[in-house]
């Protein structure tokens, strides 16, 4: 349910997305009443994985960003492209440059450019074109994630946690968009590892994980060089398989064309 008066801008731009093209669409029921429908979609947060649920199932995924594809006119990428998101605040890349210049040492292997953003000032229309047109995003924990429910299939996610930290929410949508997912986790001896290793053995580290949430993301070099290695690999194998024309023709359905 959403609040059009109290939802950020891009909560507002998606509604506006799904109410235009879906006019027909309930957002939201009225209290205490039962309604039954011959087809439902969820498009909203969902309750499973105790936390960060994220589209019904494939149907909503799919759904979800074809919808968003054809409202912007989205095509195919003209080339091999990597996106490494900046962040700030608490969960900042400790060495951001350090990341950035590993994914480019990378990226030449494979004739690839690399692009780096924070996403500040873009709306949704932006944000969609630029995960849509990359095939790799490396990135820490974080919000921005979100969008990689924009990202075309058999492209891939790099996400790197916080020390001790993991979630479930991003590698869940990746797994319903179709798109490869990577974590790189980090288990550094520093003062919190005697109290994450005691959560862990005592099998009850999810549901206390945001505790260790609000922390510099330095993912080790090595993990991080396999992950980002791994995930190039993965979209070169795809690509050089299969050809995919990603976009809508005059009677807005999908082609595929297949080249053995």
């Amino acid at each position: 349910q959403f609040k059009v008066t109290s939802e950020l801008t891009w909560s507002k731009e998606y509604l506006h997305l799904i109410t235009s093209l879906l006019p027909n669409l309930t957002i939201a029921l009225a209290p205490h009443t039962v309604t039954c429908y011959r087809h439902l979609l969820f498009f909203d947060r969902l309750n499973y994985l105790q936390n960060g649920g994220l589209l019904g199932g494939f149907r909503s995924a799919d759904t979800v960003r074809a919808l968003v594809y054809h409202r912007f006119h989205i095509s195919s990428p003209p080339s091999f492209s990597a996106l490494v998101l900046h962040r700030s605040g608490s969960r900042a890349w400790k060495s951001q440059n350090q990341i950035i210049q590993l994914v480019r040492r990378i990226a030449i292997r494979f004739n690839a450019t690399v692009n780096h953003s924070d996403l500040f000032g873009y709306d949704l229309q932006k944000q969609v074109a630029l995960f849509s047109q990359s095939d790799v995003v490396i990135a820490a924990h974080g919000a921005a994630l979100t969008n990689v429910m924009f990202m075309r299939p058999h492209t891939a996610v790099v996400e790197c946690f916080p020390p001790y930290f993991y979630e479930l929410t991003f590698e869940t949508i990746c797994g319903l968009e179709q798109v490869l997912y990577i974590s790189v986790p980090d288990f550094p001896r520093q003062a919190q590892y005697a109290v994450a290793v005691k959560y862990y053995r005592q099998g009850s580290f999810y549901q206390k994980r945001r505790k260790f949430i609000d922390a510099p993301v330095f993912p080790p070099s090595s993990q991080l060089y396999d992950a980002v290695m791994r995930a190039f690999e993965y979209v070169t194998r795809w690509r050089s398989v299969f050809r995919v024309t990603d976009q809508w023709s005059e009677s807005s359905s999908w082609r595929l064309v297949v080249c053995y």
